[in-house]
């Protein structure tokens, strides 16, 4: 089982980039062009893998640039967590072009607004650059534009472009005239009206600040519990925990380790959740108690005709005068 942290490493995403930016210029002139991407732990195996993402420029000096680079993000994870890990480090070379950032794009908006696009084609893309500055220029019916223009995918995908490629890149969304009768956007608007109050209704409200406490880091709010999927990406739910119980299982190599069981009740659902806790965040994992509020991420999972919610990261919830 993997944990894959992008983006963001225990809340401090931010740092990382500013250490290995900093590192970079130090070292060379050359060697801004290399970016922290993402981090993957491996719960069995117990590791954290940790991949970079180079510009070509650095190909030659990397090589010099690796033990520094690792051994500053080793104690910069070290100081910020206060958890020691066994590390995997892996780079990967980014490019793009004219084309492969275009075919992104259009992957991007098929994969995440494909109810929206019976008026949309990959002509309504158009990338242009200029050294290494790229415009990127999209065309969307109105109704379209302002959905996606407001929606957080979008935004967070404008993020990503600059943590997956070396690259200045300039997005416009600009407005097309339909060529519809008038059905398609009759339907259209329907469907982002309920969307929109679905998306309202499926938010948990809290009542106070969250803390991150261990695991993946949440970001996101929370959704009440009778909206969770059986299947998809990581979800984040809130609630009180119930029945926690310390259970064990046999690993591959023999020995017991320890799991725990528990309900999470968000006072109008609850659902049955474990957690595969290992060595490092065992005692961390056991001061938690029954009545203990919390926010969750993870993702449901089947076994044995019975779901349960996999936690892999969580959050604390300070409530004011609780």
């Amino acid at each position: 089982m993997a944990y894959i942290f992008k983006g963001s490493m225990m809340n401090k995403h931010d740092k990382f980039d500013t250490v290995l930016e900093n590192l970079c210029f130090y070292a060379s002139t050359d060697y801004r062009f290399l970016r922290f991407k993402e981090c993957v732990y491996h719960q069995r195996e117990e590791k954290l893998e940790v991949i970079f993402i180079y510009d070509g420029k650095v190909q030659k000096a990397l090589d010099k640039l690796k033990s520094r680079l690792e051994s500053e993000f080793v104690k910069l994870v070290s100081d910020g967590t206060g958890e020691e890990f066994e590390y995997i480090f892996k780079y990967r070379k980014s490019y793009t072009d004219n084309q492969l950032l275009k075919l992104d794009v259009v992957k991007f908006l098929k994969s995440n607004f494909s109810i929206f696009l019976t008026e949309f084609s990959d002509d309504d893309v158009e990338v242009t650059s200029d050294d290494d500055a790229f415009t990127v220029n999209v065309r969307l019916v109105k109704q379209v534009l302002d959905y996606v223009s407001s929606h957080k995918t979008y935004s967070q995908y404008l993020r990503d472009i600059k943590s997956s490629y070396f690259i200045d890149a300039t997005f416009n969304l600009i407005e097309k005239a339909s060529m519809d009768d008038g059905k398609y956007l009759e339907r259209l608007n329907k469907f982002i009206r309920v969307e929109q109050e679905t998306r309202v209704d499926k938010v948990m409200k809290l009542g106070g600040k969250t803390e991150y406490y261990m695991g993946q880091p949440i970001k996101e709010k929370p959704i009440k519990i009778k909206y969770l999927q059986v299947k998809g990406s990581d979800q984040i739910i809130a609630g009180t925990i119930e029945k926690l119980t310390r259970r064990e299982y046999k690993a591959k190599d023999g020995t017991m380790k320890p799991f725990f069981t528990f309900a999470l009740d968000d006072s109008e659902d609850k659902t049955p959740c474990v957690h595969f806790i290992n060595a490092k965040n065992l005692s961390k994992f056991e001061k938690l108690i029954d009545g203990t509020f919390v926010v969750l991420i993870g993702v449901n999972s089947e076994r044995n005709g019975r779901v349960s919610f996999v936690v892999s990261g969580i959050s604390l919830v300070n409530i004011p005068n609780a």
